[in-house]
């Protein structure tokens, strides 16, 4: 059988696992949007409560339903708007539509209301496929000041909103994020470094956190240790740096299980300053045999940690079906020390 030819916008819904009442860190509900099949750009209403007027937002628990696991209940947490607010869909590219609990809402986003949640629950998103959200060529479309008056009835035919990733998606409800656990790290190294590396320049990180619970979090380690991020080398007396040369390092996925580290109390890191790494090379052509150096470590900006283990933080962290990491406070780790070293042969 052919494939259908009439326009219609696919959706695909993503979900944040854990909502705290809290509101921080923020709890997303996206909706991923795509306009298939049609010649021109259309536009949706977004919000305002213009059903008198035979007008359907895509703000609606007819589309959006929250359902308490354990009772059935349904939940209201789409607050109505009598604002009116447009989206406009290009043909086969992917738009959204985000619904967070955040208290610093972006003009583009739309609050998601917790006053009927309550802590300690599962709930439910359920999307319900409809066909009768109000739109209108782009290239006919009035002002998106106009008055709900000025709004020509929406167009015809209707554009169906199939669901093509999983219609239903659970959440669970906090109070509370645990507070940001502290993290200290030591350091233990050589006092002589061989030119030759005979022996290779090796040092030990040790990691210790007052969470009383394993913690995992995203570090990049394979990067900080390829590339010596977190170390710095200066001339002894308070001399100029000689090392490692700098990257500019970025990782915003997908993810990788490297990626991630659990630390349960204490974490220790054996590590070795390769001096034949390109990162090395301008500080090899600055060492003299005799010389003092001093090798610190700067302490480190980890930005993302959870209670979850490794493998379930792996199962969300590239958002097939959640909204992927999520947002959290970052845990800062102050510097593990220095250590005077004398370069050798």
């Amino acid at each position: 059988m052919a494939e259908d030819a009439s326009p219609r916008v696919e959706v695909e819904l993503r979900v944040s696992r854990k909502l705290y009442l809290s509101k921080q860190p923020r709890f997303d509900l996206v909706l991923l949007l795509t306009l298939r099949n049609s010649p021109e750009p259309l536009v949706f209403l977004k919000t305002g409560s213009c059903e008198a007027n035979g007008l359907q937002p895509i703000n609606s628990d007819q589309i959006i339903q929250c359902i308490d696991v354990d009772s059935g209940e349904k939940v209201r947490i789409l607050p109505s708007s009598t604002t009116l607010s447009f989206l406009r869909l290009e043909p086969d590219q992917r738009g959204y539509v985000t619904f967070t609990t955040s208290s610093a809402i972006k003009e583009y986003e739309l609050p998601l209301s917790t006053y009927s949640l309550q802590a300690g629950k599962n709930y439910k998103i359920h999307y319900t496929p409809i066909n009768n959200i109000s739109h209108w060529p782009s290239s006919t479309f009035p002002s998106p000041d106009s008055p709900t008056s000025d709004l020509p009835p929406s167009s015809t035919p209707l554009i169906p909103w199939p669901i093509i990733s999983k219609p239903t998606l659970v959440f669970s409800t906090h109070q509370f994020r645990p507070p940001t656990p502290q993290v200290t790290a030591s350091l233990t190294a050589p006092k002589s470094l061989s030119l030759s590396r005979s022996p290779p320049y090796k040092f030990t990180l040790t990691f210790s956190t007052t969470a009383p619970h394993p913690i995992t979090i995203q570090t990049n380690r394979s990067d900080v240790r390829a590339t010596s991020l977190d170390l710095e080398m200066r001339a002894a007396g308070g001399g100029e740096v000689l090392g490692p040369d700098r990257i500019n390092e970025s990782n915003d996925g997908p993810w990788q299980r490297g990626d991630f580290l659990c630390i349960d109390g204490r974490y220790t890191e054996e590590r070795e300053i390769d001096l034949t790494s390109p990162f090395w090379s301008e500080a090899v052509g600055r060492l003299g045999v005799g010389g003092e150096v001093v090798v610190r470590h700067l302490g480190e900006r980890w930005r993302w940690w959870s209670e979850d283990g490794v493998d379930e933080v792996m199962e969300y962290a590239n958002g097939e079906e959640s909204t992927g990491l999520g947002d959290s406070w970052e845990i800062e780790v102050g510097s593990a020390g220095e250590v005077r070293v004398r370069v050798v042969e």
